[in-house]
């Protein structure tokens, strides 16, 4: 439960974008 509900959200909206744009270090830098 470190991840609060927004970032939740914003974690499971990413999964696609980060595997069609190869950008897992851009989430992280979105965190």
């Amino acid at each position: 439960g470190r991840v609060p509900p927004a970032g939740a959200t914003v974690f499971v909206g990413a999964p696609k974008v980060a595997g069609a744009s190869g950008g897992p270090t851009r989430l992280l830098a979105f965190w």
